[in-house]
């Protein structure tokens, strides 16, 4: 078994040799995740504002991360971590300006604390990620205040949005509550053979190309699969060598430039 320290110290090797996460976890070290969620408003704090420009920068590496908000002003970072006590510098542009609402550009100090802490698990190569929940409101009436808020609580998956076919094929429904003005990153999400195998591939059709992050995660928010690779756009089939998952609920994530969904599916 693997210690912390010892995790920690092949962690700090390898960066310094230069060495990849996947070359790390190889021969013991962890990976470690972080995971920021917020939502940004307009200066009168009602209207969600979408395609925002946010930015989050490590204070201690100047290494920057990008993502946009969505149709209902939320964004999402699920990024591997640089150190393990990291500050971050929150940065938030307007990037359509009056098309989008008023909206204040924003930029301050993130104090980003963990709801979760580091945790090793023995089971895996990687370590859950840690969850921060920044709520963000721009205007003088909200107080232009970053709060640091509680983890969210998981949901249960919908068994309606889960289709089995002649048990070799779980096709996951689209959300119907989708706001419907906001292009999908990601639409046709089917998961194949049936995740009861344990070796299982993710089918998507995506709107734009580029770099995508796929993500499988328990109902607990434990990161069980990880991985990134350049994708095109249109129908995309991406086989993932993951161990078989346990009976129970669970979660994958596809990640791009252009936004973020979840998909729910459930191993029997």
């Amino acid at each position: 078994m693997i210690t912390r320290f010892t995790a920690r110290f092949l962690s700090l090797i390898g960066m310094f040799l230069g060495f990849t996460s996947e070359v790390l976890a190889q021969y013991g070290a962890p990976v470690y995740f972080f995971t920021v969620k917020g939502n940004v408003k307009d200066i009168e704090c009602r209207n969600p504002v979408k395609n925002a420009k946010v930015k989050l920068v490590n204070r201690q590496t100047n290494t920057e991360y990008e993502a946009r908000t969505d149709s209902l002003g939320n964004f999402t970072f699920i990024e591997e971590s640089d150190f393990y006590s990291p500050e971050f510098l929150l940065k938030i542009e307007d990037a359509d300006g009056k098309a989008n609402g008023q909206f204040k550009t924003f930029e301050s100090k993130a104090p980003l604390t963990s709801q979760r802490g580091y945790r090793f698990n023995e089971a895996n190569d990687t370590i859950p990620p840690d969850i921060y929940l920044v709520e963000f409101v721009s205007g003088s009436n909200c107080g232009n205040t970053i709060d640091t808020l509680k983890e969210e609580p998981q949901k249960e998956p919908d068994p309606t949005n889960i289709i089995e076919e002649q048990d070799s094929t779980a096709i996951l429904k689209e959300n119907p509550g989708i706001t419907p003005d906001a292009e999908e990153p990601f639409t046709s999400v089917n998961l194949y053979p049936n995740p009861n195998s344990g070796k299982f591939a993710v089918e998507f059709v995506a709107t734009g190309s580029g770099n995508t992050i796929i993500s499988i995660f328990d109902a607990n928010g434990s990161l069980l699969h990880y991985s990134e690779m350049n994708i095109e756009a249109g129908a995309n089939h991406i086989d993932l060598n993951m161990a078989m998952p346990a009976p129970g609920n669970y979660f994958c994530t596809l990640q791009n430039s252009l936004g973020r969904i979840s998909k729910p599916f459930v191993v029997e």
